[in-house]
C-alpha cells in the first residue's frame, strides 16, 4: 500500500508514453489532433490508452478491406520468405565449402580443384555474384511488399522479418549426423562462427537489411530511375533464380510451384504498368 502513490505517477507516465506510440500509427494530422483532444479532455492515462487503441484498431481494420495487403500477406510473405531463407542456406553452404578449401589449400592438389570446378578464384567470383543476386532479390521483394502493404507495412513487415528469422533458424543445418561437415582445426575462428555467426551475418546483410531498405523505398512515390532499376533487377531475378535454385526442386511439383514466387517483382511491375496505361487510356477518352 505504501508503494501505491509512487507507482501511480509511473503508471500514468507509462500510459501517456504508450498513447504517444499508438498515435504514431495514425495519420500525422489525425494523430496530432487526437493527442490535442486528449490533453484537453482531462482523461486519465489508462482511458486515453484504450481510446487511442480502439481508434487505431478501427483505422487498421479499414485498411485491410483492400485486397493488396492480403495478397502481400498470403502470396508474398510466406513463399518468398521461404525461398529467400533456402537461398541463404544454400549460399551459406557454398561459403562453408570454400572457406574449408582456403583453410586447407596447402594440402589440396590444385589440379583436383580445377578438374572439379572448385578453384578458389572461380568460387569467390561465384559466391560474390550469388550474394549480389540474393541482395537484389531481397531488395526487390521488400520494395514490392512495401508498395502493396502501404500503411499495413508495420504488420506485414514485422511478420516478414519474423518469418525470415524463424525459417533461417529452422533451415540452417550445418551439421551432418551431429558433426559439422568441415574441419576447423588450426583456424583462428571458433566453430560457433561457422555454425551460428556466419549464417546470421548472411541472413542480416543479404536479406534482412536490403528487404527493409526496399520496404522503405516501396512506401514512397518511385522515380522513373528507381522503376528502371527495379525492372532490371526483377528481370535478372526472373532469369537467374530459377536456374540457381531449380536443381533443388527436381521431382516435386509443389516445390517447383514455389519457385513461381521468385517472379513476384517482375509480375508486380508488369501488372502495375498495365494498370497505369489502362487508366491513362480510359482517362483520355
Amino acid at each position: 500500500m505504501g508503494d501505491a502513490p509512487s507507482r501511480s505517477p509511473m503508471m500514468t507516465q507509462a500510459c501517456w508514453e504508450l498513447v504517444e506510440i499508438l498515435s504514431r500509427m495514425l495519420d500525422s494530422d489525425e494523430g496530432l489532433a487526437v493527442r490535442g483532444d486528449l490533453e484537453e479532455s482531462g482523461e486519465t492515462g489508462l482511458q486515453a490508452v484504450w481510446g487511442v487503441l480502439g481508434l487505431v484498431v478501427r483505422r487498421q481494420a479499414a485498411l485491410w478491406k483492400d485486397w493488396r495487403p492480403w495478397l502481400a500477406l498470403v502470396g508474398l510473405i510466406g513463399p518468398v520468405s521461404l525461398l529467400l531463407s533456402l537461398a541463404c542456406r544454400w549460399l551459406g553452404a557454398g561459403y562453408d565449402l570454400y572457406l574449408w578449401i582456403i583453410r586447407n589449400r596447402r594440402d589440396i592438389d590444385p589440379t583436383i580443384l580445377s578438374q572439379t570446378g572448385l578453384s578458389v578464384p572461380g568460387g569467390i567470383v561465384l559466391l560474390g555474384l550469388r550474394s549480389l543476386l540474393l541482395f537484389c532479390w531481397s531488395w526487390a521483394t521488400g520494395f514490392v511488399l512495401g508498395a502493396m502493404s502501404r500503411r499495413t507495412i508495420w504488420f506485414n513487415g514485422i511478420l516478414f522479418c519474423l518469418a525470415l528469422f524463424f525459417l533461417g533458424s529452422q533451415l540452417d543445418h550445418p551439421y551432418q549426423d551431429g558433426v559439422y561437415q568441415y574441419s576447423v582445426d588450426g583456424w583462428p575462428l571458433p566453430l560457433i562462427f561457422y555454425t551460428a555467426i556466419l549464417p546470421l551475418i548472411l541472413l542480416t546483410t543479404l536479406i534482412l537489411l536490403p528487404s527493409l531498405w526496399g520496404m522503405h523505398q516501396g512506401l514512397q512515390a518511385p522515380s522513373r530511375l528507381l522503376l528502371t532499376i527495379l525492372w532490371v533487377v526483377a528481370v535478372v531475378i526472373a532469369l537467374s533464380v530459377g536456374s540457381w535454385l531449380g536443381w533443388a526442386f527436381d521431382g516435386s511439383l509443389q516445390r517447383r510451384l514455389l519457385l513461381l514466387a521468385a517472379y513476384w517483382p517482375v509480375g508486380y511491375l508488369a501488372v502495375t504498368e498495365i494498370g497505369q496505361r489502362w487508366h491513362h487510356r480510359i482517362g483520355s477518352i
